[in-house]
């Protein structure tokens, strides 16, 4: 296994049993990410789920610590690949997963379109050298990816907005049409939409209370311009999700707005009489392409 390291090797996921407890190098398409946030301790971190042509399901987590949140990698589109050099093998009961360590392991963020050049979007700030081995995997499995239908994840929490109920954590498919910044709450604020209505809710009070105070028409601080909400959709609830705190650099690294996506692992409250959903520290952003099967069944 030494031998294999030492000159480049690039491991399957499949294979990834027989290295636990040692450093490898590894090649994958990039399905899902967390954003990058700190984390409990003085590093920042993100968290990847990769697959490869050799193993789909389990997907591969990957978890990765660097001193500055720009080190950490930033995937701009579905099917990307992420070539990984010196990551940690781990296990845990069965599962296995990935660490990246921020002082001896590197990466490079590769579009994972057939036919692209072979110079990668992002990479470490350490030197990042390509062997030919290397390059000709990376056309393989951009190849491999033409085609093949990947997995929108499980179906166990999924909901759409007409199925939401408060304090209750689900994943969400649904299109990301804007993303700005509260300033006065100090919050990032997605505006999201799967073609559905969120369910009525009954407002307790009377009628002449409304007349001198009435309840807020948006739950931002300020409406957003006519320019913005001239792009949304007419048909179906578009939702107001905000981040917590510990995303405080959100909107430079959500890299979603105008695509499809799955927020994994958010929840939904009611705030002055209007539906408001929550990300939360643990919250990831799978990336899907306008082709994607799931894409359409909700376009229709």
């Amino acid at each position: 296994m030494s031998s294999q390291r030492n000159q480049g090797g690039i491991v399957r996921i499949k294979e990834l049993a027989m290295h636990v407890k040692h450093k490898v190098n590894l090649l994958g398409v990039v399905l899902e990410f967390s954003i990058p946030r700190k984390s409990q301790g003085t590093d920042y971190v993100c968290v990847l789920k990769i697959v490869d042509d050799s193993q789909q399901s389990p997907e591969l987590l990957v978890n990765i610590f660097t001193s500055s949140i720009d080190q950490l990698p930033r995937v701009l589109s579905p099917r990307d690949l992420i070539l990984l050099k010196n990551v940690m093998i781990k296990k845990h009961q069965a599962e296995l997963s990935a660490v990246f360590y921020k002082d001896s392991s590197s990466f490079a963020l590769f579009d994972g379109n057939s036919g692209s050049n072979l110079l990668p979007y992002q990479s470490s700030p350490q030197r990042f050298e390509i062997t030919e081995a290397e390059e000709r995997r990376i056309n393989v499995l951009r190849q491999w990816c033409v085609g093949f239908e990947f997995s929108s994840g499980s179906n166990d929490y999924l909901l759409s907005l007409k199925d939401i109920s408060e304090h209750r954590y689900f994943d969400l498919v649904c299109k990301v049409f804007h993303v700005s910044y509260d300033d006065s709450k100090g919050l990032w604020m997605l505006f999201v939409w799967d073609g559905t209505d969120v369910p009525p809710l009954s407002i307790p009070g009377k009628l002449e209370d409304e007349e001198h105070n009435p309840l807020p028409l948006h739950i931002e601080s300020s409406p957003l311009d006519l320019e913005t909400l001239r792009n949304f959709f007419p048909v179906g609830t578009v939702l107001r999700v905000s981040t917590d705190r510990s995303y405080e650099n959100f909107g430079r690294y959500f890299t979603a707005t105008g695509k499809w996506v799955r927020i994994r692992n958010m929840s939904c409250q009611v705030s002055s009489g209007m539906w408001h959903g929550l990300l939360q520290s643990s919250s990831k952003i799978r990336l899907f392409s306008d082709n994607d099967n799931v894409v359409w069944d909700y376009m229709r």
